[in-house]
């Protein structure tokens, strides 16, 4: 037996459906655009998310993390020698094979090698007159020696590591956040 339904015109007026997540996390009240592009799966809770500023030079670029009940993600940024700016890397892994999170400081020695050897050589160049060239050269130099040091959320799964590099001056939220993916990972043991 089928039902005949009324002319669209005569239907009541329906709510908008509803979004396929629930937000809990105070945190996690205005969920990013980039969040929701993932394609969070029905009754998939987005518990934090957050921000990091890329590096001190790269003020303007962030990395960005989303921790869920199923997974975690992230949006990076992607750059030659840590100065130039190519493009972002997305990445998601499902909860299950993310055996920790870390979060520590870098301190890239080739970085400090290199920089401190372009800031030399403009600065040679700049007193043998070497003008504009070598103001761009010891910028350069500069921008490398500065981004040598580093803070770096390490994600290791079973065979790999994935650092997500971060500016120092955010580390503390970086380690906040970092203690939250674990909370959740050993939540997620007991309830096994």
């Amino acid at each position: 037996m089928s039902e005949t339904l009324p002319p669209s015109s005569e239907l009541p007026p329906s709510s908008p459906p509803a979004p396929p997540f629930q937000q809990v996390s105070p945190a996690a009240s205005a969920i990013p655009e980039w969040v929701v592009q993932l394609g969070l799966a029905r009754g998939e809770v987005v518990r934090r998310t957050d921000a990091w500023v890329f590096s001190l030079t790269h003020f303007f670029l962030h990395t960005k993390v989303a921790l869920t009940d199923r997974r975690l993600a992230w949006q990076r940024p992607n750059t030659i020698l840590g100065v130039i700016p190519v493009g972002t890397q997305k990445d998601n892994f499902p909860l299950h094979q993310i055996s920790s999170v870390s979060t520590s400081m870098k301190v890239s020695v080739w970085s400090i090698i290199i920089g401190g050897l372009l800031t030399l050589i403009g600065l040679g160049g700049l007193a043998n007159n070497g003008g504009f060239g070598a103001v761009i050269v010891i910028l350069v130099g500069l921008l490398i020696l500065i981004n040598a040091f580093r803070g770096v959320v390490l994600i290791t799964t079973p065979g790999r590591t994935y650092p997500l590099y971060l500016a120092p001056t955010v580390r503390s939220s970086a380690d906040q956040f970092a203690r939250e993916i674990n909370t959740v990972l050993a939540e997620r043991l007991e309830n096994r």
